[in-house]
């Protein structure tokens, strides 16, 4: 690696020292190089590196100076390994599942992540062409998968609909979901709508409801179902933390939950220093309430998918008890899943029924 100079070390601990956490790291960055127009790619490219490498090293950092925490970050893993202790990187360590090796997640958060493309569709030679022609390095990870460098960008690819973006880990949650026909099938907590599209392409007979809070997310849903040539679900905006008056009854339900999210952490290491602990107990009363009111929409045969992208068993395998407990649910399974070490994210799924 290359010799840092004063002047880089400088201007990268000037952004750690004005960032309040107050938004996402990545956008907190993208409104400096925009004011910093004299920047140049390599040298954005490098800032962004080094001060991301600085937040991965999480409670590390508070017994150094930035500059010294910078310059740690920014060597061979395996040399920043034999200088720290895990258990300092991270402050909730006592909160991770049982069920994880918790030193093999920790160490996962040092590295940068891949970014994962689902192709949808015959547009498997199209996007190879894409990538070839603007010189982006890829990897073939299955038949319809490709593994891209950390941070690269493929917005074209993603709005012409040719592929979506999805971790290979969210992937491999959402291929458990099994479906046979012309199913009745509800994403209660939709959001952008990956999840969805990932099974409508996989099976396009089903009878998709997607739901979420938010207004312009459902919007941006249908927009992404709209540019993959996807028939579109019927969308719906409601809180399902409060009361429902739906009547109708799902086959499936697909719950992929509001959570602490650190199972994605290694994209968003700020929250290793700014994340309040007690969240973790909101999230988690959160979720009782939405698989609560998920449940009064489930028929005697139907396969409710939990899922979270956290660590914490208190959001996933403690929830889980409490529904079996509180719900009349049966869990037929549960894991974390890491489908690719340290390049991808951590989730949680179980598969649970009445």
């Amino acid at each position: 690696m290359e010799i840092l100079k004063p002047f880089q070390i400088a201007i990268s601990a000037d952004l750690i020292k004005h960032y309040t956490g107050s938004q996402p790291l990545h956008q907190y960055l993208a409104e400096q190089f925009k004011q910093h127009k004299n920047w140049g790619s390599r040298d954005r490219k490098l800032y962004r590196e080094l001060v991301f490498s600085f937040y991965r090293l999480g409670g590390v950092t508070n017994s150094m100076s930035i500059e010294n925490a910078i310059q740690l970050a920014y060597q061979n893993k395996d040399e920043l390994l034999s200088q720290i202790e895990l258990k300092n990187v991270f402050f909730q360590y006592q909160y991770l599942s049982e069920l994880i090796d918790k030193d093999v997640y920790v160490k996962s958060l040092l590295y940068n992540k891949s970014v994962y493309i689902k192709i949808i569709g015959n547009h498997f030679e199209t996007v190879i062409d894409y990538l070839n022609t603007h010189n982006m390095d890829f990897y073939g990870y299955s038949t319809d998968v490709l593994r891209l460098s950390a941070n690269s960008k493929c917005d074209e690819i993603i709005a012409n609909g040719w592929a979506i973006v999805m971790d290979v880990s969210s992937q491999k949650c959402v291929d458990k979901v099994e479906l046979f026909g012309k199913e009745w099938v509800l994403d209660c907590c939709s959001g952008a709508g990956g999840k969805s599209l990932f099974i409508k392409n996989k099976y396009p007979q089903i009878q998709l409801t997607c739901n979420d809070i938010r207004y312009t997310i459902i919007e941006n849903l249908k927009a992404r179902f709209k540019a993959c040539k996807i028939e579109q679900p019927v969308c719906e905006v409601h809180d399902f933390s409060k009361d429902l008056f739906l009547h109708k009854k799902f086959d499936c339900i697909l719950a992929d939950v509001p959570c602490s999210g650190s199972g994605t952490w290694g994209r968003a290491p700020e929250n290793l220093l700014y994340f309040n602990q007690a969240k973790i107990t909101d999230y988690s009363f959160l979720q009782r309430k939405i698989i609560k009111n998920a449940v009064k929409l489930m028929k005697p045969t139907s396969s409710l998918y939990y899922i979270t992208c956290s660590v914490f068993a208190e959001e996933n395998e403690k929830n889980i008890d409490y529904f079996k407990v509180n719900y009349g649910l049966n869990c037929h399974s549960m894991e974390y899943v890491n489908a690719d070490g340290n390049n991808s994210d951590w989730l949680f799924v179980a598969t649970l029924s009445l």
